[in-house]
């Protein structure tokens, strides 16, 4: 009877607790651990909201960059060594779920070890070829890869990584058959395209626009249900009748708190993010003047679309029997 009426007063006094919590919370700085290095498009998404987040919340609030393993070490930081406190965010992307399907040792369980907070942003994906390529349009590709199988190069950051995971979705469902030429990052294979050592790269337009506006490559197609606003040029993949392209392909980028982080902080989190996201003027001058699309979800939400990624690129992974690392 005693230790019933002890675990009573626990569940009532953690009840009373909780929104004091969340009332006060926080009480000091916030760090954003980010599993990219600096510079890059993920990093100015960081450095975007951890200022606009500082405003709302009244503390600081600063990047931590803890780059390398494609984004594993600092995923595993956070899901490893930082307190459920509050006071520690991951900002990763789609990533956190398909480097599972990719790599055999890690030290992190996207779900189990996270608590999700909001998605952020997305990204469109587009195809874009090197601009002496002789395609004009996507059919003009497409006819030319199936006239000669595996003869046009595309790059990617490397095996089993989201530009080449995108680049087996685009193959299967054209029906054609490129020659994937490995890099180590972005930084090396948009610029093997510039120079014609590849000849089709797919990754997120941002990424690319400045090279497209410069004409230094060529769109041919935008990965996305409807023309993207900041590039209403470019067609989308859907209206040129590619199979299955109704299915948009692109980057989300969301918060995570480490597994255990109290609900109360998340949800103050969360309404922090979505608050953001309402603010019009801070959306157009500065998320989508950088190309990133603003969402903000509900955790639950996150969530899902978490599962959705596992599943639609597992089956990727599945199909082009990639290797596990």
């Amino acid at each position: 009877m005693k230790a019933l009426k002890a675990l009573a007063c626990t569940l009532a006094l953690g009840t009373m607790i909780a929104p004091a919590v969340a009332q006060n919370y926080p009480t000091k700085p916030v760090r954003i651990v980010l599993p990219s290095p600096p510079g890059g498009g993920i990093d100015t998404l960081a450095r975007l909201f951890s200022d606009r987040l500082a405003r709302g919340l009244g503390q600081p609030v600063t990047v931590d960059n803890k780059g390398g393993g494609s984004g594993n070490i600092g995923t595993e930081y956070v899901a490893r060594q930082a307190a459920p406190d509050g006071y520690t965010l991951l900002l990763n992307s789609d990533g956190i779920v398909t480097n599972t399907l990719v790599f055999r040792n890690l030290n992190y369980d996207p779900f189990k070890d996270f608590q999700p907070v909001s998605i952020l942003t997305r990204n469109t994906w587009a195809l874009v070829v090197t601009p002496k390529h002789p395609a004009q349009t996507l059919a003009d590709l497409i006819r030319m890869a199936k006239a000669n199988p595996g003869s046009i190069e595309y790059g990617s950051s490397g095996l089993g990584a989201p530009h080449h995971l995108a680049a087996e979705f685009f193959q299967s469902m054209a029906g054609i058959q490129l020659h994937h030429i490995p890099y180590k990052g972005s930084g090396q294979f948009i610029p093997a395209a510039i120079s014609g050592e590849v000849k089709v790269v797919i990754t997120n337009l941002p990424q690319l626009l400045p090279h497209i506006q410069t004409g230094k490559l060529r769109a041919l197609g935008a990965w996305s249900e409807k023309r993207v606003a900041y590039a209403p040029e470019i067609p989308t993949m859907k209206e040129q009748s590619l199979p299955g392209a109704a299915n948009a392909v692109g980057t989300w980028h969301g918060l995570f708190f480490p597994a255990g982080t109290p609900r109360p902080i998340v949800n103050r989190m969360q309404s922090e993010v979505v608050k953001a996201l309402g603010d019009q003027e801070w959306v157009n001058t500065r998320l989508l003047a950088v190309g990133f699309e603003p969402v903000g979800s509900t955790p639950e939400e996150l969530l899902t679309d978490m599962k959705l990624s596992l599943e639609r690129w597992g089956k990727v992974v599945k199909d082009a029997n990639i290797p596990m690392q």
